[in-house]
């Protein structure tokens, strides 16, 4: 397990498994990473280093930009705040970090969150008509939208898969379905949707009880024989009032009884989010990838193949282009570049 390449731990994954039975780390208000206030700032690194190291659930804030009223840019915000003091961070901006790194590693996915918030009203429906016209038919490639239908891992390799937070139009209902979970919930279960996300702490004498929610949905997590449901655990709170519990001093507060939260499960954990999830050398992003158990049948079969492939083409050059298929359909793409191939080979 401590081997395992965390840019790419999706690859020793199954096709067929659905994204609901996997632990998958995630990351609360991720864009929130520039220099801002300490009550809005959730994470020290940006979206692109967040993903390099393990993290394959992305939440994002979005606005109307103050600047363009009248037009279709989407700004990232935390609440009613920037999530930078120096200048706007585009929506655009962060997808492109997250297409770029799904571009490289194409046998990963990422579930991605997206909320209206700020204070530049829309109405119902806005922010669906918007997001689908202007940012997903654009690159519909990189997109599960399926309605309601969680994907298996193979369905979803090199998309993002859409965790939408907001109402769609009858017309055009596209997206997983995540609007339905009260405020400040310490549970609420559906057969799809699990939730914690007591986000609430007053004060800090609440974090303990915060703590214990945040295990006890572990524990569900793990030992759920619903393997359709997915659920999703906030481990993030904060207080704009009391700086006693804004997000990094909770983050710091909850880290032990998270990191022993997820030791003491055997099952899946489900998506846990977190805040300033670098903490300690990303070792909580590396536990809960841990969880997932990986097929090592197929990992010997597929470095047995490996190894026929490279002493075959070196032993027989005419045969290469039909090497390079090979890798392409049972191995990985990225293993053509092993044995000096292009997309010319392949010309007739």
């Amino acid at each position: 397990m401590a081997t395992r390449n965390i840019k790419t731990w999706m690859a020793e994954l199954p096709d067929e498994i659905l994204l609901s039975l996997l632990s998958i780390p995630g990351t609360h208000n991720s864009a929130a990473c520039y220099k801002a206030l300490p009550s809005v700032r959730c994470q020290k690194v940006s979206v692109s280093t967040q993903l390099e190291h393990g993290i394959r659930f992305i939440d994002l804030r979005t606005s109307r930009s103050v600047i363009a009223l009248c037009s279709h840019t989407l700004v990232i915000v935390h609440g009613s705040f920037p999530v930078s003091l120096r200048r706007r961070v585009l929506l655009d901006s962060v997808l492109n970090e997250i297409y770029q790194f799904l571009d490289t590693h194409s046998s990963e996915t990422v579930v991605l969150s997206v909320k209206h918030e700020g204070p530049y009203s829309q109405d119902k429906y806005e922010l669906a008509e918007i997001l689908w016209n202007e940012y997903i038919v654009p690159n519909k490639d990189k997109w599960w939208v399926v309605n309601g239908k969680m994907p298996s891992l193979g369905e979803a390799r090199g998309k993002i898969v859409l965790f939408r937070r907001f109402a769609c139009h009858q017309s055009n209902v596209y997206g997983f379905p995540a609007t339905s979970w009260p405020y400040n919930t310490t549970g609420n279960y559906s057969p799809t949707l699990a939730i914690q996300d007591m986000c609430d702490i007053l004060t800090p004498s609440l974090i303990p009880a915060k703590a214990d929610f945040i295990r006890r949905h572990l524990v569900l997590a793990s030992t759920s024989s619903s393997e359709s449901t997915l659920f999703v655990n906030f481990t993030t709170a904060s207080n704009f009032w009391d700086y006693r519990c804004w997000p990094k001093r909770v983050a710091k507060a909850i880290y032990p009884d998270l990191v022993a939260g997820v030791e003491n499960v055997t099952g899946r954990c489900g998506i846990v989010v977190m805040d300033f999830a670098e903490s300690d050398g990303w070792s909580i992003v590396k536990k809960i990838v841990n969880k997932n158990q990986v097929n090592y049948f197929f990992r010997i079969v597929r470095v047995f193949v490996l190894v026929l492939v490279l002493v075959l083409c070196v032993l027989c050059v005419e045969i290469r282009p039909v090497l390079c298929v090979l890798c392409v359909l049972l191995i990985d793409p990225t293993l053509t570049v092993l044995v000096g191939l292009d997309a010319t080979d392949f010309e007739i």
